[in-house]
This record gives structure tokens, C-alpha cells and sequence, in this order.
């Protein structure tokens, strides 16, 4: 079976299609759902992708035998009272590989300390929920990201504006390294 999707599919369970072209509208995944692509994934960038996270349960995810083709939005949606924590890494997609790229995750309730980060591979995407501290994208919150930061911040690029006053300020560095305590032990 193919899958042609053009409104909104809500899946609560597995389903197995041959391919997949999906050219707006949105893919819902409830928690332990499973979409298994046996071939070729395409999506446009008017589809998105909605994710339920619970914590209990794996989240909703998409598996592809051939290449996946993906842009678009991808959203995760706390059901049953998750809340996001630090260390959060829920794949999402995997495929033979992977081309495009998702724009930000949108992730409601997300605490002020924390960020969602999506993480692509040649294979696959994941998101990891990290520190805002953590400037390299690693889920691990160390020098490096001080000397990133910092590095950043002197040269002018706006990408340091940590406290997203809209301008660099000596402020900047004071609120980037009170993330970077409070992440580190």
C-alpha cells in the first residue's frame, strides 16, 4: 500500500505503506505509534509532522527502509503530563538516508533553561533536549561552550546575545554563564 497524504493522518498505532509522498497538512504520531515506510519518504515544506511525547512511552516515529526527502515543521506535543527534561533524546526519523532538514521543533512547556535542538545525521534525526548553556549541541555542557560563547560575543556576531535584548551587552556574557553553572554539576 502507498500512502498519498494531502489533509491530516492521525496515527495511534503502527502502519506499514510502501512509500510515502506527503504534500501538506500534517502527520500526527500518538505516543508508540509507528509509520514504517518500506520505501521512499517525501515530504514538502508545507507538512508537518506532530509528535506526542508522554513519559512514559516512546514517542511517535517514522521508519524508513529507502531515503527520506523531509522539510517542513515538526512539532512534539507533552501528553499524559510530560514535561521536557535535560537528556530528552527521542529519535524521530530513520531512514537509508536523509536529505532536508526540519525547521525549529516547536516544543511547548519547554522550561527557560532548557532548548530543543534537532539532531540530523546522514540517517536519521533526533531531538535532544539540552541546556541553553550548551552552544555546541552536544547535550553535555563544558569549556567548549565558554570558549564558543565567548569567542562569539567578541567578535560582534549576534548569536551571543544570550539574553535576547536584540544587541550585545557585558549582560550577555552575565546570563550565559548563569546557564552554564546551573547546567554543570
Amino acid at each position: 500500500m502507498s500512502l498519498d497524504v494531502e489533509g491530516e493522518l492521525r496515527l495511534r498505532s503502527n502502519l506499514a505503506v510502501s512509500s510515502s509522498m506527503v504534500r501538506g497538512g500534517r502527520l500526527a504520531l500518538s505516543a508508540h505509534s509507528r509509520l514504517e515506510v518500506g520505501g521512499a519518504f517525501s515530504q514538502a515544506g508545507l507538512f508537518s509532522i506532530r509528535v506526542d511525547v508522554s513519559g512514559s512511552a516512546t514517542p511517535g516515529r517514522v521508519v524508513i527502509a529507502g531515503s527520506a526527502s523531509i522539510a517542513g515543521a515538526l512539532q512534539f506535543v507533552g501528553v499524559d503530563g510530560y514535561q521536557p527534561v535535560r537528556g530528552d533524546n527521542p529519535p524521530i526519523l530513520s531512514a537509508a538516508a536523509v536529505v532536508g532538514r526540519f525547521s525549529t521543533p516547536l516544543i511547548p512547556g519547554i522550561s527557560s533553561g532548557l532548548k530543543a535542538v534537532l539532531i540530523s545525521d546522514p540517517t536519521g534525526v533526533r531531538l535532544l533536549i539540552t541546556s541553553r548553556a550548551d552552544t555546541q549541541e552536544s547535550g553535555a555542557v563544558d569549556f567548549a561552550d565558554t570558549v564558543w560563547f565567548l569567542n562569539t560575543w567578541f567578535s560582534g556576531n549576534v548569536a551571543a546575545d544570550f539574553n535576547q535584548s536584540g544587541d550585545l551587552h557585558i549582560k550577555d556574557i552575565f546570563t550565559f554563564l548563569n546557564a552554564w553553572f546551573s547546567a554543570t554539576p
